[in-house]
Order: structure tokens, then sequence, then C-alpha cells
């Protein structure tokens, strides 16, 4: 029971004052009163004390006096002909009406500022001084270099053609399609990239002396496409230019001008990085149609879209959003703009060949795309600082699209089953209680394994008017014929295999993807199955006009299992599996020479259960049993193809899920004043306080321990150096950084966050999705390579990416640093960009861990959904991230069911260390109340991000109240981070460097 006290008041909601931040206080309200105190006793003894008793009688007698007199010349007559003594208390009696509210108002000011400077001092400081201390040399210039032309690689391996009638594209560049308009403030003023922490600066200072030498500089959209050899309209150019100047002037000019158009994440101001420019946000920043209609004397009076009609016949639009941590996509923002609408319309009344580009996170709206008819459409998404260079070349023909989708582009958004329970449509809050919940009710029907398996099981539910283009899809500029040469089922080593040969059959040479899906057997009410799983996929080679190669796919049998809740392990069912070679996952690849299906057959026995780990061997058990209850009474009701319509989520569901008396674990008066009892870990794991602040004969440095494993004998000595306060610094001393440790020799290292590069100060790469859109692992390798090269030279050890949250819905403000709606797709792209970054030893922490798809009440969100989902589409990313060897992992603002998840012990160690066999460490996201350092270190949280003062006060009262415990779990914490360090190229020397092919940027 809580005992009841002054101290537990919380006068700040989630600061009760027996917090640290709170003894701060009583300083300042003690400085607070001796000043005061010394100004009354001034007063008093200068005024009072030293008066007679006939002078305090004339001054109690004059008082009367005093105040009658109104006019200010008299009163000051009057008061310079008393003695000193008077006239010194007659001055306070007057100033006390000013001093008495003012020192009030300060004391109030004073009081609350304490605890919020106590906790966020730095984090402020930081951002009103902000300072660059990441190394800069001609190495990090070569770097930075060298990732602008991956940028482009990446970029072209990425577009998405998604529709392209009359085969408008590409441009005849050599032919009468040389001209070509680009209409519309978008494309001038393009996104690059997102807001949060997918910023960077697009015209970046190196230098911030005196010399100004650009380094880091965007490719407008414009010039790539002058420079690939195009002509464009120069007036359409110079019409946006002035509108920009003007601040949306509708008095519209073409007269030349050289104003640098910015419409999102490209402002800087002298050295200072700013973010996201608010100025053309959101959107609807178009001149109106009378722009285009008014007529201009420059051009002999013609209008300036007659002008445009003569100048060329081919006009390009883009439509340009973006995204952010903290917010949500809304309807309104992934349809056409009124402004954009209109020039649109206008567009397809003069001009045939429309190119439309989306500049978009992910999906938008297209049903007003397709009414007017445009006949190119094509996803170039958010290209990087370079990335324009590749859509200019994709417009000329010189790169041949090869990107496939990464979503489902749905008809109405909001047919989608996560429409009632995401973000700012959806969330609901517990009654009479203020703590925000979601219940993932689609279970394992996210994305297209909801589209494609209705469509097959519902007769009255037809595909096409749900979907526009399906997961995977993705046009050429040239024809492949893929065939399903052969397959091998071994059931003995439990390897499949399907060999496909793909023929370019058209005129240019292009790239294919070879996707491959799995269909298993369905039993009514049983283990849930969608109807088509990607369970691998392949990009092919560049391939010449009439060029055949043969590509080999592999999978496991028991990547085909589902989760069994009921026996708590994977169950591969008896009965028929189909693998298919589709062209997206609605639509069957043929080969269109022998006009025969891709797929083939085989079948399962009996069930087959899978009830240990393939990594460590550990016997599965059922771990979320509580996420997947919910806060009701009753089970939730969760997405089932047994009846599609009877179990799809209502509104009027939603709101019946919880009752008041749920206690909610992450509530910052249970969770972060839950008070624990000490003793708790067995006595033969206890560590004395003896074991730390060891001095060793011979010490063991950082170094020493480079790529140690984690069951090396030497660790344990190594850690015993650790005194106690090394041990807190390195858990609660994140701030993107972890502290110097002089004991094992240990550098201070920097850690960057950002998934588009590996610092907001370096190259900016394309968003995670263009990524995901290569369908290309080795992209992600290239990726991951590219970011943190350059990172690795400026000083870099950590990086705060990847993203591999799942796309649940295509509202999600964020799902840019996210891959894709599958999680295999997530899995590879997270992991070989992991993986990449290690070859400079950058390790990586893969974020959200877990349940974190939306960033609307993101903090302390109680999420609810079924094990088998949690373990196939949430959190299956993270599972293949881990096996290709990610080291960290950044735990979620949001909670498994109602822990937070740092604080969730399934989540972080049966789950992720046990079941997976992780090594690496795990930090919170940007702590903060609902983020406890007692609580997450018990369950397997090693390290708190920021604001490190609140963690390090939290910390010190868990060492203080509970030292046995706390010495043990600080220990296996240490060892967690110092293993993911002792990987990094925080352990390496001047040699190592030079392997990697860079410098050692803490070399004098």
């Amino acid at each position: 029971m809580k005992t009841l006290s002054l101290f537990a008041l919380e006068i700040i909601p989630g600061y009760d004052l027996s917090q640290a931040a709170w003894g701060l206080d009583w300083i300042v309200l003690g400085v607070i009163v001796l000043i005061a105190g010394g100004v009354f006793s001034y007063v008093f003894f200068a005024g009072w004390q030293r008066m007679t008793a006939d002078e305090r009688a004339t001054f109690k007698s004059k008082r009367t006096i005093f105040k009658s007199i109104k006019d200010k010349k008299e009163r000051k007559a009057f008061v310079a002909q008393q003695s000193n003594p008077v006239k010194t208390l007659w001055r306070w009696k007057k100033a006390r009406v000013f001093v008495y509210p003012v020192v009030a108002l300060l004391s109030v000011v004073a009081l609350v500022a304490t605890p919020i400077l106590y906790s966020y001092g730095d984090v402020i400081f930081a951002t009103l001084f902000y300072r660059d201390d990441l190394v800069v040399n001609e190495t990090t210039k070569l770097a930075a270099q060298e990732a602008t032309e991956n940028v482009i690689t990446i970029e072209r391996e990425a577009i998405v053609l998604l529709k392209n009638e009359d085969n408008i594209l590409p441009l005849d560049i050599d032919g009468d399609e040389k001209n070509v308009n680009i209409f519309g403030m978008n494309a001038y003023g393009i996104f690059y990239g997102n807001g949060g922490s997918g910023e960077f600066a697009t015209d970046y200072t190196y230098d911030r002396g005196t010399a100004k030498e650009r380094v880091v500089k965007c490719t407008k959209f414009e010039d790539a496409v002058i420079e690939e050899g195009f002509e464009i309209n120069p007036y359409l150019h110079r019409l946006c230019q002035n509108y920009a100047s003007s601040n949306r002037s509708t008095n519209y000019s073409i007269a030349e001008s050289s104003y640098n158009i910015h419409s999102g994440i490209s402002t800087f101001s002298g050295d200072r990085y700013l973010g996201v420019s608010r100025r053309w946000y959101p959107y609807d920043n178009e001149p109106g149609v009378a722009a285009y209609t008014k007529t201009y004397s420059e051009l002999g009076n013609k209008s300036l879209i007659e002008y445009s009609r003569d100048y060329s016949d081919v006009a390009i639009f883009m439509i340009s959003r973006f995204g952010t941590e903290s917010t949500e996509m809304t309807e309104a923002q992934l349809k056409l703009m009124a402004n954009e609408r209109a020039v649109l319309n206008l567009l397809t009344e003069h001009f045939d060949k429309i190119i439309l580009l989306l500049n978009t996170p992910g999906p938008v709206y297209l049903d007003e795309v397709e009414d007017f008819g445009i006949k190119a459409v094509v996803h170039v998404g958010h290209p990087g600082l370079t990335g324009t260079t590749a859509i200019a070349e994709m417009l000329s023909g010189k790169v041949n699209p090869s990107g496939r989708t990464v979503d489902t582009w749905p008809i109405d958004f909001r047919r989608n089953p996560t429409y009632e329970t995401f973000g700012t449509m959806s969330t609901r809050f517990t009654g009479a209680k203020t703590y925000p919940f979601s219940n993932y009710y689609e279970g394992i029907y996210v994305g297209y394994r909801y589209f494609t398996t209705r469509a097959i099981v519902d007769e009255n539910y037809h595909y096409h008017d749900e979907v526009y283009y399906s997961f995977g899809h993705g046009l050429s500029y040239t024809t492949f014929n893929p065939v399903l040469v052969r397959n091998e089922v071994n059931h003995n080593t439990g390897i499949v295999k399907a060999i496909v040969s793909v023929e370019n059959t058209g005129p240019v040479k292009g790239k294919y993807v070879i996707e491959l899906y799995s269909t298993p057997p369905y039993y009514h009410g049983g283990i849930e199955k969608a109807a088509f799983n990607l369970i691998a996929y392949q990009k092919t080679n560049e391939l010449e006009p009439g060029v055949t190669e043969t590509y080999e796919l592999t999978f496991k049998l028991r990547d085909l299992a589902s989760w069994d809740t009921y026996e708590g392990c994977y169950n591969l069912e008896r009965g028929d599996y189909t693998i298919s070679v589709k062209e997206n996952a609605w639509d069957m690849a043929v080969d269109n020479k022998g006009n025969k299906p891709n797929f083939f057959t085989f079948n399962i026995a009996d069930d087959i259960f899978y009830r240990t780990s393939y990594q460590t061997g550990v016997e599965y058990q059922n771990l979320f049993e509580d996420v997947e209850y919910g806060g009701n009474e009753e089970k939730l009701t969760y997405l089932s193809r047994a009846d599609f319509e009877g179990t799809y989520t209502t509104n009027a569901q939603v709101n019946k899920v919880w009752y008041n008396h749920i206690e909610v674990n992450n509530n910052s008066d249970i969770l972060r004043n839950r008070v624990y009892q000490d003793n708790q870990v067995p006595e033969e794991l206890r560590i004395p306080a003896s074991d730390y602040g060891v001095v060793l004969d011979e010490p063991i440095t950082l170094h020493d321990m480079k790529y140690a494993e984690a069951d090396d004998p030497r660790w344990d000595d190594f850690l015993s150096q650790l005194s106690i306060d090394d041990a807190k610094n390195l858990i609660a001393g994140g701030n993107f950084t972890t502290p110097r440790i002089d004991s094992i020799q240990k550098p201070v290292s920097s850690e960057g966050d950002g998934p588009c590069s590996c610092y907001n100060s370096v190259t900016g790469h394309p968003s995670s999705t263009m990524l995901a859109s290569t369908w290309w692992n080795e992209a992600a390798l290239l990726y991951g390579r590219s970011c943190t090269k350059e990172g690795a030279a400026r000083g870099m050890v950590g990086w705060y990416a990847p993203g591999l949250n799942i796309h649940r819905s295509p509202y999600g403000g964020r799902n840019f640093e996210y891959y894709s709606e599958d999680p295999l797709i997530t899995g590879n792209m997270g992991g070989y960009t992991a993986r990449g970054g290690l070859e400079y030893g950058i390790y990586s922490f893969a974020k959200h861990y877990g349940l974190n798809e939306q960033d609307i009440n993101r903090n302390g969100l109680n999420v609810f959904c079924t094990e088998q989902s949690i373990r196939e589409i949430y959190l299956r990313g993270y599972e293949i991230y881990t096996d290709l060897g990610g080291l960290g992992m950044m735990t979620a603002f949001s909670s498994m069911g109602t822990t937070w998840a740092g604080a969730s012990e399934a989540l972080c160690n049966k789950l992720l260390r046990g079941e997976w066999g992780f090594k690496g460490s795990v930090i919170t996201d940007y702590n903060n109340d609902t983020m406890p350092c007692d609580a997450g270190l018990r369950a397997g949280n090693d390290e708190w991000l920021i604001p490190g003062l609140r963690s390090a006060g939290n910390l010190i009262k868990a060492v203080n109240d509970t030292p046995n415990d706390m010495r043990y779990y600080m220990r296996v914490a240490c060892k967690n981070i110092l293993y993911s360090l002792a990987h990094s190229n925080a352990a390496w020397d001047d040699e190592d460097f030079i392997d990697a092919g860079t410098e050692n940027p803490r070399s004098p």
C-alpha cells in the first residue's frame, strides 16, 4: 500500500515531492526566502528599528496626511521633509504593492521551472546552444561524396512505375519530347526527406568557421531534369518562384527571378539546421488556375497554359506529402488539395501526355487521378539528397524502373480493417481515465493479407473494387517471361527450393522481381491463415533484351508454419501447400510462352509442431496472453476469415472494450512509483559491492574485448573494473552518446538518430519505404554501408535505426521511417542495413520494439493484439533483423497490453534473448516518467536515452532501495551495452579503421 504523505503529492503531474527534482526546489525556495528575508530585514532594521519614539509617532500620524496628498510633486516634497528612517519605511510601504506580487510570481516560476530544467535542462541547453562536435576532415568529405552517388543508385532501384498507359514513358529526349513543362510548386520544392528523426540537411555547411564550404547539398528536381538533357519551360518555374517569394500573392508574375523555393525539409539559416520548414505546409500551395489562364506581356499576351501547350505536349505534375513523428496522416492530406485538383483538371483539358509524380511516403488517394484519365503515374517517394537525378533518368529512359510497391494501395482507405482502431480517427480512452489504447482487431490480416484473403473467401467482396495497386506491383519499360522451371521439397532437411527462369522479352534492358507466395491449408475456425503470404523474393540482374537467367529461391518448411496459441508453439498443419510465382500479391505470374500458371503444390501428411526455438533451442510458450486478452472482462473478438463480415470491427465495438477497474501498469502512479522488495534475485546470482571498482593487476580494456563472444570468460573480470558510478553513468547517461569510462579505457562514443542518415547533418538517403521498394537486399546492404561509412568517419559508433514497425495503416505518420506492411521485406531490409553498418563498426538500434505502429498518443499507448499476429507480423521483422546480426533494440513509448515495452520481460528477455538469442543492448526511446529504470532493468531494458538526469535520479533511488538486486541487474545491463560496444568501432584501433576503408576520427 502506498503511504500517504506530503511527499506523495504531485504539484506538477508526474512529479511527486519525493523526487530529486523537488529536492532542488527546496534549495531554490530557500534561496528566495533568504533573499526576501534579507530585503525585509534591511528595510526593518534600516527603518523602524532606527526610529526614535517621536519619529514612530510622526510616521503613524503623518501617514494619513501623506495619503491625502494627490499631487506627485507635493508628495515628494512632503517626504523630503521627513527624517531618513521615516523616508525608508514610507518608500517600502509604497514599493511592497509591487514587490510582493513580483516575488510571489518569481517563486512560483522558479518552483515549477526547477524540476523541468532538472529533467530537460540538457536537452534545452543543447537546443539553444547547438554544437556539432563530430569530426570533419577530408575523409568525411569523400565519404559524403560517395554517399550522394549511393543515394542515386538506391533511388534508381526504388522508383515504382504504377501506371503507363499508351507507353507515355519513357520520354523521347532525342525527339519532340526534349521540351517538358513542369507544373506546380511541389516539383520545384520537392520533399527530399521527412520530419522528426527522418530529418536531414539539404544544404549544410560542414565548416562552421568563416569559410562556407558546401559539401552536402541537394539536387533540385528541375536541375536534375536539365542535367539529364531536357529543356524546361522557364516561365512555369518563374511563376512558382515569384509566387513563393511573394508569399503566395495572387498578383501572378513570370518575371525573371532567382528565388530558391523550399517547400519542406530544405531550409537552413546560417550554420543551424532548422528541420522542417512550415512555410508551405500543409501542401495546398499551388498557384490557382488563374495563374495559368491570365495573359502575360512576356508571352505576347498569351496565357501561360497556351504558351505551355505550344512549348511541349508533355506536362509533369508532382504531388508532395511528408510524414513526421508524433502525428499521423489525415484523410485530407492523402487526397488532392483544392488547388492541386483544379490545376490537374486544367492540364487534362490541354495535354494528352501528363506524368504524375508522387513525392509521398506511401499510398495516397488516386480516385480523382483516375477520373482525370492521367495515363502515367510514378511513385518516386522521398528520394534523398540527390535521388532526383534518378527520377530524371527514369523520365528519359536511361533508368528502367524496377521498384515494386511495399504496401497495398486501396481505393478507399476507410475500408481497411485497421481504420477504426488507428491514430487520430480511432484511438480510444479508458472511460473516465485518460490512458489511450488501441486494439489490433485485424489480427494477422494486415495489408494484402486482408484484401486478398477476403476476396478469395467472400463472394460478395470484389478485389478490384477495393484495390488500385496490389502489394508487389510495379511496371517496366520492357516485358518479362518468368517460368517456374522446377521445385524441390526436402522433408528431411526441411528446405524448399523454387528454381525460376526469367527472360527479357521486351525491347530494352531491365530488372524483374521474382515474388514467391505461399498458400497454406485453412480449417474453418482453426488457426488463422492468409490466402497469400510472401515467402521469398529475388531481384534479377539487369537483363538485356532476349537474355534469360535462372535463379534459385530457398526457404524453410518451418517458415510456412503458423503460431498455434492452443499448443503454444509453431504448427505446420497437415494439408496441401501451394507455392506460386506471382506478379504481385493478387495476380499470378503466367508463362507467356507456355501460357501456364507458375505454381506447385505439396502435401504435409500430419501436423508438425516446432516446439523449440531454431536460434537457441529454448522451448516455445505463449508469452503475450495478457496482450491478447485486452482490457475487457471477456476476450477480444479478432478478425477471422471464418466470418469476415461478422468479425469486422465497428466503432461501437471499439468503444466497449475497456473497464475503468483495469490496472494500467504504465500509469505514472503505478509503474513509476512501484515499490520493489530487495533480494528478488537468487542468492547465487547476487554481486557484492566489493565486486565493483576492482583494480586488476593487468587491466582489461574495451579494446582487449574487441569481438569477444558473450560466453568469453574474461567478461567477469572486465566488468568488475566498473565502479557503481561507472555502471550508473553507462545505464542512465545516454543523450545520444555513451560516457567515457577510464577504468576500461572506453572512449566517449556518439550515437546518431535517423533512418535516412547516420546524423541529420550528413548525407540524406531515400526514405526507408523507398529502400524497401527496391525489393533488393543488396540495396539495403549498400544503404547501411553508405550511411555508416560517413558516420564512422565523423566519429559515430551507434545508430538509432532502422525502423522495423509495420505499415499497419496508410495513415501512419511515420510509415516513411519503416519499410512495409510485410514482415519479410521489413526484416530483410532492416537486417541487411544493420549488417552494412557493422562493416564500419556502427551498431544499430532497431526501433520501436514493439507494437509502436502509430505515433498519436504513443506515450503509454496500451496496445492489444493476438500472440499469433505479434509473432507472425509485428515482431517477425525484428526476429529476422536479429538473425542477420542486429546488435541493438530501441523499446517503444507504447505498451504491450498495459505494460510499457521496456518493462515487459516477455518482450525484452524471454522472446528477444531467450528465444531469439539476441546478445546486444536495449535502449529506451526518448525516455520520460513512464520509463523508470528499476522496472526496465528488471525486465531487460539496458540503457536510457535522455534526459539523463531524470534517469540517473530514478536509478540512484533504485540502487539505494534495492542494492542487492540492482547490483546484479546493472551488471547484466552493462555487459549487454559493452558487448555492443566491443563489436563496434569504439573498440577499434587505427588499423581497424584503415581495413574498413576509412580513418580513425579519434586519432590525434
